[in-house]
């Protein structure tokens, strides 16, 4: 006989499957995804470096040329597999030119010998910040307190003319307060972000061993650049700290345009949590003013550095930020199109979209391509200098037109396996098409922006928070354990816009219970936990 605790258990696992299912899986973008592998054998693999782009080429700069690092002290990050090149690539022909930093003066081709530095392109200038690497003069691996400004166009044209007369295109500041490695450097207007990130010292191991040191910043900086072409400065330097929520290395952090049309920053993902190998799910959003955690989203795929395209619907107001592959705490399973958790955290082939709608609500959709392979952590996205961009960065999605091609995508670690593979560093190119299709964002075909329930856990009363493009029928139920319905919390026509519903749980026993909302054919189910 099955006991009623068994009964129980599983339609609990179900209702939290169900969630993963339905919660998750928002409505897809107005756009498609196409993506087309390039022929271009000769270019190199790489991984975890910087760029810039400059009309048809590139430059890349720093970076790995192995694997997935070792976790042993004595391998890990070997000074010979760092890239020790400066880098150009024309996309018109893929030709690849390259010049060593051992031409450079040693304070900076050390540090241009690094992995996972910030960076950040404004214009003609390159700024790199930070970055682990080797500095032979001290015999030992470090995070490295410097800012680089690179002239992308003098070191482009000195690079392919095989003239390498390097040095009056690049200079140097340090300080201290820039030695961070696994962060990221962005902009809004004229102030700079120095995203999380940690200062790591030392061998890197996972071995208990005593041969590093490693701080997390715990901290998003802003501060000023002064640039006149010869001098540089940092001026009004300061922290906000968060030692929870921005106890995090090894993310992404990408330009946003909200839904009044102002710029902010949306820091995804990153590692590790205090008390566990696992990363981070809910987004942090930096403005110029404030830095806010969204408590009530969880970002379950590609919470590793991927390459991440950012584009903005202005006619609906709504972000689309979509992450190609890299390392995932969750897998979208193939055959069940289920977003299955994976503690070892896996390599995935899986794209997927954060919408963030104008009302700040979000949500993550699994799109219907994947990759071709195990890649895109630690690669980057390249986007054409013609395609219509914010100030910012961000794609303007309602200025295009028909399929475009927006972009590459370039390099990353490549794996044989999902987890505990062979591995290496990806020259692997591919080309970005991007189709509107703008009947998917008209208010007629998206029927629901999003559905969230606040507070969760809830002691007594209950508030339900929706958006609709369109005025439908929407209904609302409770459902216990035993997928009973045992309340109907709204069933009627809503209007267009943000909605409100209100229960009072009070006369509910402490538990789990299902908050189903139903619209047509979007089913979302969310789980509510009720303590008193």
């Amino acid at each position: 006989m099955i006991s009623r605790k068994s009964i129980c258990n599983t339609v609990l696992f179900l209702i939290l499957a169900y969630s993963y299912t339905y919660a998750q899986q928002g409505p897809l973008p107005p756009f498609t995804i196409e993506l087309e592998q390039v022929d271009a054998p000769q270019l190199p693999g790489i991984h975890s470096y910087v760029k810039a782009v400059s009309d048809d080429k590139w430059l890349i700069v720093t970076g790995r040329i192995d694997g997935l690092h070792s976790f042993f002290p004595n391998s890990a990050f070997a000074p010979a597999e760092a890239n020790q090149s400066i880098i150009v690539i024309d996309t018109d022909d893929w030709q690849v030119w390259s010049a060593s930093v051992t031409l450079l003066p040693y304070s900076i081709r050390t540090s241009l010998s690094v992995s996972n530095a910030e960076f950040i392109q404004q214009g003609n200038q390159l700024y790199i910040v930070g970055g682990y690497g080797f500095d032979s003069l001290t015999n030992s691996k470090i995070t490295f307190p410097t800012l680089t400004a690179i002239n992308v166009d003098a070191v482009i044209n000195e690079v392919v003319s095989g003239n390498n007369n390097l040095s009056p295109y690049i200079r140097q500041i340090s300080d201290t307060v820039l030695s961070v490695t696994g962060g990221a450097l962005q902009k809004i207007g004229a102030t700079f972000f120095l995203v999380a990130g940690h200062n790591f010292t030392g061998l890197y191991t996972k071995l208990p061993t005593n041969s590093f040191l490693q701080k997390y910043t715990n901290s998003i900086s802003s501060f000023q650049l002064e640039d006149d072409g010869t001098n540089i400065s940092i001026t009004n330097f300061s922290k906000h700290t968060d030692t929870i929520n921005f106890h995090r290395r090894d993310f992404n952090a990408i330009p946003l345009i909200n839904g009044d049309g102002s710029e902010s920053i949306g820091l995804y993902g990153g590692v590790f949590q205090y008390d566990k190998n696992l990363p981070y799910l809910n987004p942090v959003y930096i403005n110029e003013t404030a830095v806010i955690t969204d408590t009530f989203f969880e970002q379950k795929m590609s919470q590793y550095t991927c390459p991440v395209i950012p584009c903005f619907d202005s006619v609906t107001h709504t972000m689309y930020t979509t992450f190609f592959g890299g390392i995932s705490l969750y897998d979208c399973n193939d055959t069940s199109n289920i977003q299955e958790e994976d503690t070892l955290v896996p390599f995935i082939n899986d794209i997927t979209t954060v919408i963030r709608f104008e009302n700040d609500s979000t949500t993550e959709t699994v799109l219907p391509v994947k990759l071709s392979g195990l890649y895109g952590a630690n690669a980057d996205f390249f986007p054409v200098t013609n395609i219509p961009k914010y100030e910012n960065g961000v794609l303007k999605l309602s200025a295009l037109n028909g399929k475009q091609l927006i972009g590459y995508l370039y390099g990353g670690i490549n794996t044989n396996k999902a987890n505990e593979g062979y591995s290496y560093a990806s020259n692997l190119v591919f080309r970005v098409y991007l189709t509107p299709d703008f009947a998917t964002s008209t208010a007629s075909n998206m029927l629901t922006d999003d559905f969230n329930i606040f507070p969760n856990p809830v002691y007594d009363h209950l508030q339900i928070r929706f958006s609709l493009n369109t005025s439908q029928r929407v209904a609302i139920t409770l459902v216990n354990l035993f997928g009973e319905e045992i309340a109907t919390l709204a069933d009627g026509i809503f209007s267009t816009g943000n909605q409100q519903v209100y229960f009072n749980a009070a006369h509910l026993t402490n538990g789990i219970y299902a908050v189903r909302f139903i619209s047509g054919e979007n089913i979302i189910t969310k789980k509510l936990m009720i303590i008193k």
